[in-house]
């Protein structure tokens, strides 16, 4: 073998080396942008998740506590509705029922009994 064969072949092994080294880092890169992007979304999805949650305890309303408080104070055999009997223990409740009882199917479920709170229609 040459000396300019030598060098030729010692070039090639460093480039294909390189290649090799630049390849595996371009690898590692990848999955280290991937892992980042895969954690993101994990994180996006458990504080969607977690609002949901949030939202479904309270119905979305800042004044659900209270509403809530209410409501299970009148539903005094907790069964999740509160029954014409039940809404005797509150007057205001009793001269709105109809209109309260957005389905009129004879009690109130905590949506309707919401509306009732805040004046407002039954969220769908």
């Amino acid at each position: 073998m040459t000396s300019k064969t030598l060098i030729l072949s010692s070039a090639a092994l460093f480039a294909s080396m390189f290649t090799a080294t630049g390849f595996a880092l371009d690898i590692a890169e990848s999955a280290t942008e991937a892992t980042a992007e895969a954690t993101a979304a994990v994180a996006d999805t458990a504080s969607d998740a977690a609002d949901k949650v949030a939202e479904a305890v309270t119905g979305g309303d800042d004044n659900a506590a209270a509403g809530s408080d209410a409501f299970a104070a009148l539903d005094a055999d907790k069964d999740g509705a509160i029954s014409a009997i039940e809404a005797e223990a509150n007057p205001e409740l009793m001269k709105t029922w109809s209109s309260v009882d957005a389905n009129q199917d004879g009690q109130l479920d905590a949506s309707e009994f919401s509306a009732f709170e805040t004046g407002g229609e039954k969220a769908e």
